[in-house]
């Protein structure tokens, strides 16, 4: 086969390799492509095109024969030859990259160095502010009081130990609501106990927010071009949202160890996610 038929793929995946074996790739789009004369062609942006490895099918000797016979004729096939080459390893990363890394390090030590106090487990309820959580509920609709669920001693144990943490943080206080849902307890994989409220009847007459997650794909698109990369790993971030104060009563939750109610967002609200997602796309 002649040069002018031979592609080469930057960056392709490795999945295409097929043991030196001809393979018949159907839906390898190379519209517009035209190899150069006597050298190589690179192709970079169509990469993204060739499929996975299950949708590769290989084909016999007499395959090829047969569809190299059509070349040329009106509506026959085209051949090209790939080739596949490893991307670049971290050993082939230059000083230049190396001595960026290392700057990184020294500057991300330095910044926890500077701001000590936000790397802190959070505590205290935060400020007011306009993102302040709210529980729209039917206004004609019953108020919820459920009855305490049942406590094994060791949940018992439990719901004291984490009511001790949430009431030290700040993020509970006593209550005298007509509100009050129960309090269950799941087990962990590492066979610690999880304290969750039952707010199914809250939820049944919240009025439902909606906020759509991005496009996965715009996300993507906004990475192109990028070498470093960062991520932020909110911690306790529900905790970080304030509910506000005319709403607070109607997270109360009841035990047969004591009557408490929330002041940030807590697991299991209808609209928790909606609202944390806001707040995080104007934050970012």
């Amino acid at each position: 086969m002649d040069s002018d038929n031979v592609l080469h793929l930057l960056d392709a995946d490795w999945s295409l390799l097929t043991d030196g074996r001809l393979a018949f790739v159907p839906r390898l789009s190379l519209t517009g492509l035209r190899p150069h004369q006597g050298r190589y062609r690179e192709v970079q942006s169509h990469c993204a095109t060739i499929p996975k490895a299950a949708d590769i099918n290989l084909i016999s000797a007499e395959e090829t024969e047969r569809a190299m016979k059509s070349i040329g004729k009106p509506g026959g096939d085209r051949i090209f030859v790939i080739d596949i080459r490893q991307r670049p390893s971290e050993d082939t990363k230059t000083e230049d990259d190396h001595s960026i890394l290392a700057d990184l390090g020294k500057w991300r030590a330095q910044i926890r160095q500077d701001y000590q106090d936000l790397f802190q487990p959070p505590t205290g309820v935060p400020p007011p502010g306009e993102d302040d959580f709210r529980i729209l509920t039917d206004p004609t609709a019953k108020v919820p009081h459920r009855q305490p669920y049942r406590m094994t001693p060791a949940e018992r144990e439990e719901f004291v130990e984490q009511i001790k943490k949430l009431l030290a943080n700040g993020w509970n206080t006593d209550t005298h609501s007509r509100y009050a849902a129960p309090v269950i307890f799941v087990k962990k994989s590492n066979g610690t106990l999880r304290m969750c409220v039952d707010y199914r009847g809250l939820n049944k007459i919240t009025v439902k927010d909606r906020y759509p997650l991005p496009y996965i794909d715009d996300l993507f698109d906004k990475l192109h071009g990028g070498r470093i990369f960062t991520k932020l790993n909110l911690a306790s971030g529900y905790q970080q949202v304030r509910i506000h104060p005319d709403e607070c009563h109607k997270t109360a939750f009841i035990a047969p160890e004591g009557f408490y109610e929330y002041k940030v967002i807590p697991f299991g609200l209808a609209n928790a996610p909606a609202a944390f997602m806001l707040l995080m796309h104007r934050i970012l």
